[in-house]
């Protein structure tokens, strides 16, 4: 796990698979680099049926919701992971 913080949300890591839990449109502008370490980015486009605008995100980052919404959120992450494994098959453990 490595923080950036705003100003580097993902800090560039070559070779490692970044994820990130807020649309990355919101955060290329700060930082160019998100998703180009040469592993990939795991994020909610990946999902776009995803329900959770960015505000309600950033809203959940800061004040955690009930728990109901954490499951929904984390079911949310893992259809992301397995659409982004899906099209990368060469990173599939055997």
């Amino acid at each position: 796990y490595l923080d950036g913080g705003i100003r580097h949300v993902l800090p560039p890591l070559p070779g490692f698979l970044s994820v990130l839990c807020f649309p990355p449109a919101y955060f290329v502008a700060l930082n160019r680099h998100v998703g180009r370490g040469g592993g990939g980015l795991i994020s909610p486009a990946l999902t776009p049926a995803m329900p959770y605008s960015f505000p309600r995100l950033f809203s959940a980052a800061l004040f955690p919701p009930p728990e109901p919404v954490l499951l929904d959120l984390f079911h949310w992450g893992e259809a992301a992971a397995l659409r982004w494994l899906a099209a990368h098959p060469e990173h599939e453990q055997k």
